[in-house]
């Protein structure tokens, strides 16, 4: 009877083990984003979407690890041929909507968002009625962000009056 007892034993520490290998450590996530926010500073944007990526995938509620991925992808845009460019760019968007989504007052990513519809072309999502929307969520939440942000449209339309 008593090898039976042993059997049952490992078997409950197996599942234990398995159960803790699949549960991810609390700074997981942190680690991840700070080998992304690394890997941004050394110049390798493709590292840093690795991590930015995991990060995310351990931690999908967190605005500024959202914010960071589209940043990521933004870097990683001129490394990209066209066609990889044009879809870095579409997730570089989808990011920071997101990290908007999550937190509305993260006025960098309503910053990047608002670049993103001044710069790029309609084709991948720019849009000047977007920026406008943009520039008035910032303007609702900081009155100078606010007027730094039409500054921007203004200045993209040429328009410096």
């Amino acid at each position: 009877m008593r090898p039976i007892v042993v059997v049952v034993f490992v078997a409950a520490l197996a599942v234990a083990a398995s159960a803790r290998v699949q549960t991810p450590a609390p700074n997981q996530a942190q680690a991840a984003y700070q080998l992304g926010r690394d890997a941004v500073a050394r110049g390798e944007p493709a590292k840093a979407v690795e991590h930015f990526e995991k990060a995310v995938t351990l931690k999908p509620d967190s605005a500024d690890y959202h914010y960071q991925l589209g940043n990521a992808y933004g870097q990683a845009v001129a490394a990209a041929g066209l066609f990889g460019g044009m879809s870095m760019a579409k997730k570089a968007k989808a990011e920071w909507e997101r990290a908007v989504q999550h937190n509305p007052n993260l006025i960098a990513a309503r910053f990047a968002l608002l670049e993103f519809d001044l710069q790029a072309p309609a084709i991948v999502g720019g849009s000047t009625a977007a920026a406008t929307d943009q520039a008035t969520e910032i303007r609702q939440r900081d009155a100078i962000d606010g007027h730094r942000a039409f500054a921007s449209i203004h200045a993209a339309a040429k328009k410096p009056d």
